[in-house]
């Protein structure tokens, strides 16, 4: 199609100037003669052109403008798409400081609180293993008395033994006897 319009364009532009160098030249003054027949072809080259060329041309004119028109009407729908998703797109990266701002809030406050409850609980376990140490340490503390003094007791009763054992003689005992049995009896009667 294209080709055949430059064809005719080609050959419109061409046939005046071969007309013109087969005239041969030699002429003095202006051969308005032969201006006018140039003229008359150009006339009926243009008249030739425009009945062959009307029904190709305007249908490739309307094809184009069509196409033309249809990637506009792409160019601005993809433009359109494009600024959304950019405003979108915009609005979520401005709202992501604000959100990441209240996260970080969160969780330092989320850290903070969880501080204090370890904290707490700490002081309460060490509370708790203290008192625990020092109810062993005073159950360990009477169990070491009470066995000191049944140590004692044991010790004293043994050297109280042994004393009596080697100071004590017959006279001693038969005296330590009698006194014995004079309370026994003086109980008895009272």
């Amino acid at each position: 199609m294209t080709r055949r319009i430059l064809f005719f364009v080609a050959a419109a532009l061409l046939l005046p100037t071969l007309a013109l160098a087969a005239g041969g030249g030699g002429h003095s003054g202006p051969d308005i003669p032969g201006m006018i027949r140039h003229g008359i072809n150009f006339l009926i080259l243009v008249t030739i052109l425009y009945f062959a060329l009307r029904g190709p041309l305007s249908d490739f004119l309307k094809f184009r403008r069509a196409e033309v028109k249809d990637q506009l009407d792409a160019a601005l729908e993809a433009k359109t798409t494009a600024e959304a998703k950019y405003a979108e797109l915009q609005q979520r990266l401005d709202n992501f400081a604000a959100e990441l701002e209240t996260l970080r809030e969160t969780v330092r406050s989320d850290a903070a609180a969880e501080h204090d409850v370890l904290v707490a609980n700490a002081e309460r376990s060490a509370k708790q293993l203290e008192e625990a140490a020092q109810r062993t340490i005073d159950e360990e503390l009477r169990r070491a008395r009470a066995e000191l003094r049944a140590e004692a007791v044991d010790l004293s009763v043994k050297i109280a033994e042994d004393l009596l054992t080697s100071n004590i003689t017959d006279d001693d005992q038969a005296r330590l006897t009698g006194d014995y049995l004079s309370r026994v009896e003086e109980t008895a009667r009272g």
